[in-house]
């Protein structure tokens, strides 16, 4: 899988870590959902991402470090 998107869907709750796993994604929409929590530091495994989107969400917390790792984003 390369590209990824779940916005605008009903999807509450938070962002799961195992999504660092999809080594090979290069696009991640995420948007203008219920979710919470902290942004997973695991999504700075992502190094091939492009482009990502977290936008219009209600996440709390700093933006982790690790996702610094994304050298590839537009």
């Amino acid at each position: 899988m390369t590209r990824h998107s779940l916005s605008n869907n009903a999807l509450t709750g938070h962002i799961h870590s195992e999504l660092g796993l999809l080594s090979n994604m290069t696009t991640l929409f995420i948007s203008y959902k219920a979710l919470t929590a902290p942004i997973p530091s695991e999504l700075g495994l992502l190094t091939l991402i492009t482009h990502i989107s977290l936008a219009d969400n209600s996440l709390t917390g700093p933006i982790p470090s690790e996702l610094g790792l994304m050298n590839a984003l537009a």
